[in-house]
């Protein structure tokens, strides 16, 4: 459980420093669903992501394109992260993290970073049958608009302190 709120605090930090990093800013030339499409691959390549997250989940990424247009129709994006199901504890824990394209590069670094960090504090982790340490779902949205080109996505982890009945 200890591990558990260190690995936790750790995630929060480095995706709160990311976000610190969003601005607004024009997208490149290829379309949005490239972009998501690359996205999810490099996240997806993990070895922390099981066989049932290989594909952007349908229901998640509903979810995610919501909380994302709704960030966008406020005229004034800023980066958000987003961790549920910690406190109290759920059967999983999500996390989402909304922040400008030009950072998805550092957010696949810090990805891994977390992903690197799950197999050493829960060695033996790695992908398997019961998903226990690594992410169940994912979900990816690229959205772009006049002032600039957003990421949103969406993990979803089996949490190991849940309770086991």
């Amino acid at each position: 459980m200890k591990k558990l709120k260190k690995f936790a605090a750790l995630l929060l930090v480095g995706v709160m420093a990311l976000a610190l990093l969003t601005a607004c800013g024009g997208g490149s030339s290829s379309t949005d669903e490239q972009k998501e499409a690359a996205m999810l691959t490099a996240l997806t390549s993990s070895s922390q992501c099981s066989e049932t997250a290989k594909t952007n989940d349908p229901e998640l990424r509903s979810a995610l394109l919501t909380d994302l247009n709704a960030q966008l129709k406020t005229g004034r994006f800023k980066g958000d992260v987003k961790v549920t199901g910690i406190t109290p504890p759920e059967k999983n824990i999500t996390i989402t993290v909304m922040t400008d394209y030009r950072n998805g590069e550092r957010l696949q670094e810090l990805i891994k970073m977390i992903t690197d960090h799950i197999g050493r504090v829960y060695p033996g982790t790695n992908v398997n049958v019961n998903a226990n340490g690594c992410w169940t779902k994912v979900a990816v949205v690229v959205q772009s608009n006049e002032k600039g080109t957003y990421l949103a996505v969406r993990l979803q982890l089996k949490n190991l302190a849940y309770p086991k009945n």
